[in-house]
């Protein structure tokens, strides 16, 4: 593949990025939709709702950045509304 290819190849999935991000979270929603009516479920249909579709816009944002530090920053920022207290759960 010549170079020009490449280099549209590339361009292609740097915008393809925000879909793939909108693609996740309508299969979340999709997950969600399955899990059981109990306490538990709605629980966890809950938690993966706002985990999984936060990605979308938090990239979105992160697109408005005027330079490429601000660009990690932004994610970053986004990275730590999504988790606040660096919290995760763990099996025993």
């Amino acid at each position: 593949m010549s170079e020009k290819g490449k280099n549209k190849e590339n361009n292609l999935k740097k915008f393809d990025l925000q879909e793939r991000f909108i693609d996740y979270a309508v299969r979340i929603i999709n997950v969600s939709e399955q899990l059981p009516e109990t306490k538990t479920g709605k629980h966890i249909a809950s938690q993966i709702i706002r985990s999984g579709t936060s990605p979308a816009p938090n990239y979105g944002e992160a697109q408005s950045a005027e330079s490429k530090a601000d660009f990690i920053h932004k994610l970053k920022v986004g990275l730590f509304r999504r988790n606040p207290y660096g919290k995760r759960v763990e099996r025993d």
